[in-house]
């Protein structure tokens, strides 16, 4: 122990019971797993002759599911695009509850385009069922 140790320095600077936090976020959460992700999304996909990363692709499959007709993928791109959006009555709306929001921005232009959307789907996938018709192959690579 340092025998010409001062407990006055820094007594000015101190945190005092009562006053904001100076560290209100607190101590950064470990990512480990979230990390090796991002780590691996930005990696160059094997095989791909244009070069695209894992991130690249998958959204690419994710965009052809949602053109399919696959609610589920465009509820995803609506997410991550416009943002999740929340409303008391969306079940009313869509037929099924939409995620909740956890993001900021206005939410309830969000939840519009979301809803404008599914309405599309849905109808587009009525006329194809009345037309007799089936979805279009996904566009090959």
């Amino acid at each position: 122990m340092n025998k010409n140790f001062d407990p006055a320095i820094g007594k000015a600077t101190r945190f005092r019971k009562g006053e904001p936090s100076p560290n209100p976020a607190g101590r950064p959460k470990k990512t480990i797993l979230s990390d090796a992700y991002r780590d691996i999304l930005a990696e160059a996909f094997p095989r791909d002759k244009q070069g695209r990363t894992y991130a690249e692709v998958i959204a690419r499959r994710v965009a052809m599911e949602a053109a399919k007709g696959n609610l589920k993928a465009v509820a995803e791109i609506t997410d991550r695009s416009e943002g999740r959006a929340r409303l008391e009555s969306e079940s009313q709306v869509t037929g099924h509850q939409a995620p909740e929001s956890s993001r900021g921005g206005n939410a309830g232009e969000g939840y519009q385009r979301y809803v404008e959307i599914m309405q599309r789907l849905k109808q587009k996938a009525k006329q194809r069922l009345a037309q007799g018709q089936e979805d279009p192959p996904p566009p090959t690579n």
